[in-house]
């Protein structure tokens, strides 16, 4: 069995629908791997996020990159501890994207930057939020 969770700030759920009517594709992108896809996501249905509203890939899909595979699944890259940056741009390919810009939040600083530098690479303009209010 599961636990329940939610979000650190009780908004969460709030900003993210907000975004998504505006127009503005959320996906999320997490070093948990396949074998936790389907408890992530019901934690996340729990906590009343629905990134399925306006993500560009509507099918489930392994993606790889550099020998690694990620999941993608109901909104959600599932990189498997591999590196954050290369996953989202094959799936930023699979899905036949070109973001002019990319807004990336993460409670780890080290998370960042693969992101920005693919960001970088490819002509994206990145801002990068390092997010500290689950800090102990």
């Amino acid at each position: 069995h599961c636990t329940t969770l939610r979000p650190v700030e009780s908004h969460t759920a709030k900003v993210v629908r907000y975004l998504q009517q505006a127009g503005h594709s959320v996906i999320a992108l997490t070093t948990r791997g396949e074998a936790v896809a389907q408890t992530t996501i019901k934690h996340l249905d729990f906590s009343g996020l629905d990134l399925r509203q306006t993500t560009p890939l509507k099918e489930a899909a392994i993606l790889t990159h550099d020998g690694e595979k990620t999941l993608y699944r109901d909104g959600v890259l599932f990189t498997n501890n591999g590196h954050k940056g290369k996953a989202l741009w094959a799936f930023l390919q699979r899905a036949q994207m070109s973001p002019r810009k990319i807004v990336f939040i993460n409670d780890k600083h080290s998370h960042l930057l693969p992101v920005e530098e693919i960001s970088q690479l490819n002509g994206i303009d990145f801002t990068g939020l390092r997010y500290g209010g689950a800090d102990v």
